[in-house]
């Protein structure tokens, strides 16, 4: 007679690929980003920098939902840790760099080419190094855990970061394309003023990734 085990039933093994699933769709996110802000898709450049800061959004979105996944698949592993990571540097790292150089470009924001490279390299190697920071750091120990989660995060999280930056773009062409009003002169410098400023707003959340600033937690 065969007796039958008690206690949680496991998850089917439909769900295990699930958590790497919405992990490379973060990646496919960043990845399209950086397609949409180079102009590949042959859109008109504003509709194409407003969707390369949606696609970073919604890699925001996939990048929240895998861990979840994980957790209630029972898929945790050092595999889809790494994997997050390499993803991450992709979605917050690459894209947020290449989309702020396209935005200035086409604003024609008065900035040498160079110290714009300058500024989207530093926000890169501030993701990379903030991702690696949280690869290695130890836990904390079960009984300071929540303490701990309550206190927030050690430098500026690289999907908030990477947020900021996305922003702009969005604020920018989003009212454009869903008016058939014609841009006033005012509104045009506004924008103009607006891409001005955002290569100072990518350096500063590229310092705060890179720092040891306490940051919110989102949902606290």
């Amino acid at each position: 007679m065969k007796l039958k085990l008690r206690g949680r039933r496991p998850r089917p093994k439909v769900f295990a690929v699930l958590p790497t699933v919405l992990t490379l769709g973060n990646a496919v996110c960043g990845f399209g980003a950086i397609a949409f802000a180079s102009g590949w898709a042959g859109y008109e450049p504003g509709t194409a920098m407003f969707v390369a800061g949606c696609l970073i959004l919604l890699a925001m979105l996939f990048d929240g939902l895998d861990g979840a996944a994980a957790r209630w698949a029972g898929q945790t592993s050092r595999f889809g840790a790494e994997l997050d990571s390499l993803c991450d540097a992709i979605s917050f790292g690459a894209a947020p760099a290449f989309l702020m150089l396209a935005l200035a470009k086409f604003e024609q924001v008065g900035i040498p080419s160079r110290l714009l490279f300058v500024v989207a390299a530093l926000y890169v190697v501030g993701a990379v190094l903030r991702l690696a920071r949280f690869n290695v750091e130890p836990p904390p120990a079960p009984e300071l855990a929540a303490e701990e989660k309550a206190k927030g995060f050690t430098g500026l999280p690289s999907p908030a970061a990477a947020s900021v930056v996305a922003s702009f773009p969005i604020a920018l062409f989003g009212p454009q394309l869903v008016s058939d009003a014609a841009p006033t002169p005012s509104a045009d410098l506004m924008d103009l003023w607006a891409a001005r400023l955002l290569p100072l707003v990518t350096f500063g959340v590229a310092v705060l990734m890179a720092s040891r600033v306490r940051s919110a937690h989102l949902f606290k």
